[in-house]
């Protein structure tokens, strides 16, 4: 499971869980997650789980973003990575690589919620 906390941006402090793969973050209106903002592409990320290496992320190109700082074009995340992309969203989180997928959508990418 991947969970992201939106902490920039216009929905800072919201929190979604990520449950179903590919999930992709832009502006479009098919995006599992929408958010606005310059510099934000239609399709701007691509989040897919593989089992053998845990959670992808990628730019959809021309789309720029980075993680911990460092420019991607494909990473495989691990906890606490703190993902930024166009002028003013910035979203950090946690990934439990051992645990699949489930199939009800919902997205958070941040310390994992109390029980």
């Amino acid at each position: 499971m991947v969970q992201l906390q939106i902490s920039e941006g216009p929905l800072a402090g919201n929190h979604q869980e990520v449950c179903h793969f590919p999930f992709r973050i832009g502006r479009a209106a098919g995006a599992d997650l929408r958010l606005e903002g310059a510099g934000v592409w239609d399709q701007h990320l691509k989040l897919d789980f593989d089992p053998a290496q845990g959670f992808a992320l990628s730019t959809l190109p021309p789309a720029l973003a980075t993680v911990n700082g460092w420019p991607i074009e494909a990473v495989i995340l691990r906890n606490g990575d703190t993902i930024e992309f166009g002028s003013q969203n910035s979203v950090s989180g946690s990934v439990r690589p051992s645990s699949p997928p489930s199939t009800s959508p919902k997205i958070l990418f941040g310390p994992p919620s109390a029980p």
